[in-house]
C-alpha cells in the first residue's frame, strides 16, 4: 500500500452554457496532452516580415475572399526553400492556404465547394468525410491561425495576401506564415496582420503571434431577432468530430470525441482555461446530422425569424489579450515528458511521523506523458530540513522506466540509500522533492512533485517562524508607529511525540547595536498535541524612538530534549528585523539632494526671472497632508526681497519627495541671496529639519568699456554678446573691437538662424543704458564676417514673447573702419535654402536701433548674385472677404538688402493666429546713417506691417514704420533700388548718395533710386506711406529693362476699411499722403520708358508738396 500525496489537476470549463443536451456520454471538455500537443499562452512577439529580404507573397492569395480558394503550396519547392512540417504525427510538404486565416494539411485538391478547408465561416460542424468524401476530407487536419470571415481584396499598404519566409539554418530553421487580410462581412474592416510560426526544431513546434491592429470581430447579442455574430477559431482541426447524439437519424459510432479538436481561448473571455478539447453539440429538429449546430447556435436554422449565432468562449472576437496586453499562442508536440504523479514513504507511519534513528525510504511514481517510448530514466530526491530549502541534508537516486514503456504508463521506483542514522537521529520536518532527470523533457514545470516527513523525540517543542512584526521590505514596505504597541505573533511547533501543557515561551528585542531593549513571555496554553502548530500571540512592545529593530522568539519546556531548535534566530543573527518610526517626518530637503533652483552657489543674471523650485520628504509612516511651505529669500543685507507661501496637498510616506514650485524670483542687485525653505506639520514631533538654507549669486550687470578680441575680456563678438545679453547692462556699454577680422556664425549651421541673433530683451538695456560697438582707436580697418546659413547677418526684434530692447548701435567711425561681408553659407542645391542675402535685419518690434558709418557688402559668389534675383518686396496682402492680413514669413522672403526694417503681425504660422499672446509693435526711431552699402538688390529696404484689425473692440490701427531715418548713406551698384519704403511715416530719406541702380529682370518692374511703393496695382496689396521727407539725395545712373526708370517714385493706395459696427477707417489720414520731395539731384536715368525723373501715381488722395 502507498501514501498518494499529489495529484495532477487539470482545470476545466464549467458552466451550463457548455453542456450537451441530448442523451449520451459526455467526454471530459479537456484532456491535456491532445494529440500529444501542450497548448500555451505565451508573449505575443509579433514582428512583421513584409517588407523584408527573403519574403514572399504566396501566389493567388492577394485579392481574394476567404474559402473562395485553397491554395496548394509546396513549401519545400524553389524559391521558397523551406522544410517538410511535422504536423499531427506526419510530414508534409505541400499544404492548402486559405486568406480565411487557415493552414490545411490533408493535400486534397480543392474541388469549388465553398466548405474547402472549412469555409470561410468558423465552425465545429461534424464534416469526417465517411459521410460524403468527397465533401469533407477538406476539413481533415487544420491549423486555425484566426479562421474568420477574411478577405484580402482590398488590402493595400501593403498588399493583402500571405506571406511567407524561412529564417536560419537546418536543423532549425522557422516558417513564418502572415496574413495580412481584413473582415470580409461581420464587421468588413479593421485590415490587420497576424502569424503562424512553424519550428524544424523542435519539429512541429507552432507559435501563433497577432498584429498590433486586431481584426475585430462582430460579438452577437442577446436580440432576440435577426442576429448574425462571426467570431474566429484559434487551434487545430483534426479529422471533423463525432458529434451526433440522437437516436435519429442513425448515430454514427462514437469514435474519441476529445481527440479531434484543441479550440484555444481568448484569455479575455475564459482567462483561467487555456484551451477546450471537445465541443458539446447537439440535434434539433430538422438539422441534417451531418451538420449538427453547436449549442452557442442559438436555435435551429429552421426557426423564424433566424437567430444564428449567440456569444461563445470557443470564439475570439477580437486578438488575444490577457489583462489588456496582447498574447500569442504556442502549441508543442510533447514527445518527452516524464512527470513525478505520487511520492509516499516506508514504513508508513501516521502523518509520516518517526521516531529519532528510524530507517526511511523514500518510494515514487513517475508517468511517460510523452508519445515516445521510454525506458531508464533517471530519477532523484534531495532532502531538506526544516526551514532551509536551499541546502540539502541528502540525496537518493533511482531508475524509472526499466522496461520500455509507452505514453501514459507508469513506474514505481524506490530510491535509495535508505535514510538511517546519524542523519534521521535530529529531530525536524524534512522536505522530499522528487525530480525526473530526463534530459530532453519537454515540459519542466511538471518533473518535480513534493512530500514531507518528521523526525521526533518524545519531548521536543521549537519555535518555528514570526509570523509578526513584518520586516520593511517589499511588497508591504511595512512600519511600526511610535507609542503604539508592536504585534508580537510566533508560530510554535510540538514536534515531539508528546502531548504538552501550558509551555512556557518568549521573546527578546534587540536594536541595531546589540542592545537588548525589551522582552515578553506567555505560555501556549492547554493541551498541545503532538505534530501540531500553535499561533500565540505575545505582549506587544512599544517603541519610544524610531529604529530598526530585532525579535528573536523562544521555548522553554522544562523537559525538552532537543534545545537546538528552541530559539529563533540563532547566533549570530539579532532576530526577525522590523521598523518602527515617527507617523509623520517631514523634511525640508537641502540643496543637491534633489532638482532644486536657484541652484546652490550658482550665478544668475541680475533683473530676471529665476525659477524657484524645493523638495520636501516624509520619513513617517502616514501621508502628511495640506502641509504649509514658506521660502524665504535674503539679500547680502540680511532684507527680505521674496518671501511666499503656499499648501503641499500631500507629502507621502515611505521617504517619498514632492517638488514644489514658487513663482518666480526676479533679483534687483548683484551679490549673494540666501533662499530658505520651511515646512511644517501639526504631528511632526522633530523640527530640527523642517527648514534648510542655501546661497546662491546674482551677477553684476555690465558696464563701462570692455573690449573684443585676442586676449581681451571678451575672444569672440559671439561670447561678448552671449554674456551682456544674459547678465544685462546696469549703465552704458561700451564694446570696442581689436582684432582686424572677426568670424560670426551658429554653431549649428541651422538653415533657421542667423549669423548673430540679437533678438528679444536685454536686462538694464534702454536709452540711459546702451551698448555701442566700435573698433579700438587707431585700427583702420576691422572685417566681421558674418556666415549666415539662413541668408540674415545680424537679426534684431521681437522673439517667441520677448520684445526688443533696442539701443544697440554699430559704428565704425569717420573713417568707417568697421566692414561687414555677408555670407549665406548654405548651398542653392541643399534643403532648407533661403534666397536671402541681409546683413542688417530689424524685424518685429526692432526699434532705437543705429548702424552708423560702416560698410556693409556681400561676399562674391552666390551671395551677390543674389542682387539681381532676389529684391521682391513682400508686402502683406488682405483678404476683404474674410478680413484677413496675410503675412509672408520673415524667412520665406526673396530678399538682397544691406539694411531691411520689416515688421509684421505676430501670428504662429503653425496655427495661423498670435497663440503665444505676443505683443503687436512698431518699428521706430532707427537710424541707418553714414554707411556705404554696395551690390546688394536694394540698399535700404522698410516694410511695415500696415493697418490691422484689432480683435474684440473692432478698430484697425496702423503699425507703420515710423521716425526712422536714412541719411548720409553711400548706396552703390544696386539691383532694384537703393532706397525702398513700405507703410512708412514721419521718416526722413536725405544726403544719401545712390551710384547705380541696374534692374536687369525681364519681369520684374522698374529701377528707381527711392522708391515708395504700394506693391503694384494687384487688388489686394494696399501699401501706402505719409510724412516721408526726401531730400538732398543724389540719384544717377539707373537703369531697368522693364518698367519705370527714375529717381524718386513714389505709389500711394488710399486703404478703406469697414468695421463690423459700420465704423470706416481710412489710411493714410484723410487720405494725404504729405511727401515732402526738395532739393534732390537726378540723372543718367535710361534704358525703358517712360524715363521720369519724378513719378507720382496714387490711388485716392495725395498731398505733394516739393
Amino acid at each position: 500500500m502507498r501514501k498518494v500525496l499529489t495529484t495532477l489537476i487539470l482545470a476545466l470549463v464549467v458552466g451550463t452554457g457548455l453542456m450537451a443536451q441530448t442523451p449520451g456520454t459526455n467526454p471530459p471538455m479537456v484532456k491535456i496532452p491532445w494529440n500529444n500537443y501542450l497548448p500555451q499562452r505565451i508573449p505575443n512577439n509579433f514582428q512583421t516580415i513584409i517588407g523584408s529580404a527573403g519574403t514572399y507573397l504566396i501566389p493567388n492569395t492577394s485579392g481574394r475572399y476567404g474559402g473562395s480558394q485553397n491554395y496548394n503550396f509546396n513549401v519545400t519547392a524553389s524559391p521558397y526553400n523551406g522544410f517538410p512540417i511535422f504536423f499531427l504525427g506526419n510530414y508534409y510538404s505541400t499544404v492548402q492556404v486559405d486568406v480565411a486565416g487557415y493552414i490545411g494539411f490533408n493535400q486534397a485538391n480543392y474541388n469549388g465547394y465553398g466548405w474547402g478547408l472549412g469555409s470561410n465561416n468558423p465552425n465545429l460542424n461534424y464534416q469526417q468525410g465517411i459521410w460524403n468524401p468527397s465533401w469533407y476530407s477538406y476539413d481533415d487536419r487544420v491549423l486555425w491561425a484566426y479562421w474568420s470571415d477574411l478577405r484580402s481584396s482590398g488590402v493595400t499598404s501593403p498588399t493583402g495576401g500571405v506571406y511567407y519566409r524561412v529564417d536560419g539554418v537546418s536543423p532549425n530553421r522557422v516558417m513564418t506564415f502572415e496574413w495580412r487580410v481584413m473582415g470580409a462581412y461581420y464587421p468588413s474592416a479593421n485590415p490587420g496582420n497576424f502569424q503562424a510560426k512553424i519550428y524544424e526544431t523542435p519539429s512541429g513546434k507552432i507559435e501563433l503571434f497577432y498584429g498590433p491592429n486586431s481584426i475585430n470581430r462582430t460579438k452577437p447579442t442577446d436580440n432576440p431577432q435577426y442576429t448574425l455574430g462571426y467570431g474566429a477559431l484559434v487551434g487545430i482541426k483534426n479529422l471533423g468530430q463525432q458529434t451526433a447524439r440522437s437516436t435519429s437519424p442513425t448515430t454514427p459510432p462514437p469514435v474519441n470525441d476529445e481527440s479531434k479538436f484543441l479550440v484555444l481561448l481568448d484569455p479575455s473571455q475564459v482567462p483561467d482555461t487555456v484551451a477546450i478539447t471537445t465541443a458539446r453539440t447537439f440535434y434539433y429538429a430538422n438539422v441534417y446530422y451531418q451538420f449538427p449546430e453547436l449549442y452557442a447556435y442559438y436555435m435551429s436554422y429552421a426557426g423564424n425569424p433566424y437567430v444564428y449565432y449567440r456569444a461563445s468562449p470557443y470564439w475570439h472576437y477580437q486578438f488575444p489579450t490577457k489583462n489588456g496586453q496582447q498574447i500569442g499562442y504556442r502549441l508543442t508536440p510533447l514527445m518527452d515528458d516524464v512527470t513525478p504523479d505520487s511520492l509516499w514513504f516506508t514504513p508508513e507511519r501516521k502523518a509520516n511521523v518517526y521516531l529519532g534513528g528510524s530507517s526511511i525510504t523514500i518510494n515514487a511514481q513517475f508517468t511517460n506523458f510523452g508519445k515516445n517510448v521510454r525506458q531508464n530514466v533517471p530519477v532523484k530526491a534531495l532532502i531538506y530540513r526544516d526551514q532551509d530549502l536551499v541546502n540539502p541534508v541528502a540525496t537518493a537516486t533511482g531508475t524509472a522506466f526499466t522496461t520500455a514503456t509507452a505514453q501514459l504508463g507508469k513506474s514505481q521506483v524506490t530510491l535509495t540509500p535508505t535514510l538511517t542514522a546519524p542523519l534521521m537521529d535530529v529531530p525536524g520536518i524534512y522536505t522530499v522533492k522528487v525530480i525526473s532527470l530526463l534530459d530532453i523533457d519537454q515540459d519542466i514545470l511538471n518533473d518535480t512533485l513534493t512530500g514531507q516527513f518528521f523526525i521526533s523525540l518524545p519531548n521536543d517543542v521549537a519555535s518555528w517562524t514570526l509570523l509578526q512584526p513584518y520586516e520593511n521590505k517589499l511588497p508591504l514596505k511595512y512600519q511600526y508607529p511610535l507609542g503604539v504597541g508592536v504585534p508580537i505573533e510566533v508560530r510554535f511547533l510540538n514536534i515531539g511525540f508528546n502531548s504538552q501543557k501550558d509551555v512556557p515561551v518568549g521573546y527578546w528585542i534587540f536594536d541595531e547595536n546589540g542592545n537588548k531593549v525589551g522582552e515578553g513571555q506567555t505560555i501556549v496554553p492547554g493541551t498541545w498535541d503532538p505534530s501540531t502548530f500553535r499561533d500565540i500571540n505575545m505582549p506587544t512592545w512599544t517603541p519610544t524612538k524610531p529604529g530598526h529593530y530585532f525579535v528573536k522568539i523562544y521555548t522553554n519546556l522544562s523537559n525538552d530534549q532537543n534545545r537546538l531548535n528552541d530559539t529563533l534566530l540563532k547566533w549570530p543573527k539579532l532576530g526577525f528585523p522590523f521598523d518602527a518610526n515617527y507617523e509623520i517626518e517631514l523634511m525640508a530637503l537641502p540643496a543637491g539632494i534633489a532638482p532644486h533652483s536657484p541652484q546652490e552657489f550658482q550665478s544668475y543674471p541680475d533683473g530676471r526671472p529665476i525659477p524657484v523650485l524645493v523638495n520636501a520628504t516624509n520619513s513617517g509612516i502616514a501621508d502628511a497632508t495640506n502641509v504649509p511651505a514658506t521660502v524665504t529669500i535674503k539679500n547680502a543685507a540680511g532684507n527680505v526681497v521674496y518671501t511666499r507661501q503656499t499648501t503641499i496637498l500631500t507629502v507621502p510616506s515611505g521617504n517619498s519627495t514632492v517638488r514644489q514650485e514658487f513663482p518666480d524670483f526676479i533679483p534687483n542687485g548683484a551679490g549673494e541671496y540666501c533662499l530658505t525653505v520651511t515646512v511644517n506639520d501639526p504631528q511632526d514631533p522633530v523640527t530640527e529639519n523642517n527648514s534648510t538654507t542655501w546661497c546662491f549669486n546674482v551677477k553684476a550687470r555690465y558696464a563701462g568699456l570692455y573690449r573684443v578680441g585676442f586676449g581681451e575680456h571678451f575672444r569672440t563678438i559671439q561670447e561678448a554678446w552671449d554674456s551682456v545679453s544674459t547678465y544685462g547692462v546696469g549703465g552704458p556699454v561700451t564694446l570696442e573691437l581689436v582684432d582686424d577680422s572677426y568670424t560670426v556664425q551658429p554653431v549649428n549651421n541651422d538653415p533657421s538662424q542667423p549669423a548673430l541673433d540679437m533678438r528679444g530683451y536685454v536686462v538694464g538695456l534702454g536709452a540711459n543704458n546702451p551698448i555701442t560697438w566700435r573698433p579700438v582707436a587707431g585700427k583702420t580697418n576691422v572685417t566681421v564676417n558674418l556666415k549666415s546659413p539662413s541668408g540674415i547677418g545680424i537679426w534684431y526684434g521681437q522673439k517667441d514673447t520677448s520684445n526688443p530692447s533696442g539701443y544697440i548701435t554699430w559704428d565704425g567711425g569717420t573713417n568707417k573702419v568697421l566692414r561687414f561681408v555677408l555670407e549665406n553659407t548654405t548651398a542653392t542645391n541643399v534643403s532648407g535654402y533661403k534666397r536671402l542675402a541681409i546683413p542688417f535685419y530689424l524685424g518685429q518690434g526692432a526699434s532705437n536701433y543705429k548702424v552708423l558709418n560702416s560698410r556693409i557688402e556681400p561676399a562674391s559668389g552666390n551671395t551677390w548674385s543674389l542682387k539681381n534675383t532676389a529684391n521682391t518686396v513682400t508686402i502683406p496682402s488682405y483678404n476683404q472677404s474674410f478680413n484677413t492680413f496675410t503675412f509672408v514669413d520673415d524667412l520665406a522672403q526673396v530678399m538682397s538688402a544691406g539694411v531691411m526694417l520689416r515688421n509684421s503681425a505676430p501670428i504662429d504660422g503653425a496655427t495661423g493666429t498670435n497663440s503665444q499672446k505676443r505683443d503687436t509693435l512698431r518699428n521706430q526711431n532707427n537710424v541707418i546713417s553714414g554707411n556705404v552699402i554696395r551690390d546688394f538688390g536694394m540698399g535700404i529696404a522698410s516694410v511695415g506691417a500696415g493697418p490691422l484689425y484689432v480683435v474684440g473692440p473692432g478698430p484697425y490701427v496702423a503699425y507703420t514704420n515710423q521716425n526712422n531715418q536714412y541719411t548720409g548713406n553711400q548706396i552703390w551698384n544696386s539691383g532694384r533700388a537703393g532706397v525702398t519704403l513700405v507703410y512708412e511715416k514721419n521718416s526722413v530719406v536725405s544726403d544719401n548718395w545712390i551710384n547705380g541702380v541696374a534692374n536687369t529682370s525681364k519681369t520684374m518692374l522698374h529701377g528707381v533710386g527711392i522708391a515708395i511703393t504700394s506693391g503694384g496695382n494687384a487688388s489686394n496689396n494696399r501699401g501706402y506711406s505719409s510724412d516721408i521727407t526726401i531730400e538732398r539725395n543724389r540719384i544717377a545712373n539707373i537703369s531697368t529693362v522693364v518698367g519705370v526708370s527714375g529717381g524718386i517714385a513714389a505709389d500711394i493706395n488710399e486703404n478703406v476699411f469697414v468695421s463690423p459696427s459700420n465704423r470706416t477707417y481710412r489710411f493714410p489720414n484723410n487720405g494725404a499722403s504729405n511727401l515732402k520731395v526738395s532739393n534732390n539731384m537726378i540723372w543718367n536715368y535710361c534704358g525703358a520708358a517712360p524715363l521720369q525723373p519724378l513719378r507720382s501715381r496714387q490711388k485716392g488722395r495725395t498731398v505733394w508738396t516739393s
